[in-house]
């Protein structure tokens, strides 16, 4: 696998702004907050409180899982913001 598709690292920045850190060095600040507001289905409504936002999975660096896979992004498709109502947040990375 590419690793500019493989993601190595996840970090919680707030609510619903997560770090994404790529195999290759690369970072992305994603905000799922419009993909909860605007694309997601009633089920996958509930991932939207940040105590289960929280709880995501790295699934073998391809893929962030939420609540048994009831809700997946793929890594190639964060990387390439293919998601949709997945953004670039507006703040800077936390170190």
């Amino acid at each position: 696998m590419n690793k500019a598709f493989q993601l190595k690292e996840v970090q919680v920045v707030r609510a619903h702004v997560l770090k994404l850190v790529f195999g290759d060095g690369v970072e992305h600040l994603a905000d799922f907050g419009p993909y909860f507001r605007d694309w997601s289905t009633p089920q996958e409504k509930r991932f939207s409180k940040a105590e289960l936002f929280h709880k995501f999975k790295l699934v073998g660096h391809h893929a962030l899982e939420w609540g048994d896979a009831a809700l997946v992004f793929s890594a190639e498709r964060l990387r390439k913001w293919e998601s949709r109502g997945v953004v670039p947040a507006k703040e800077k990375a936390v170190a």
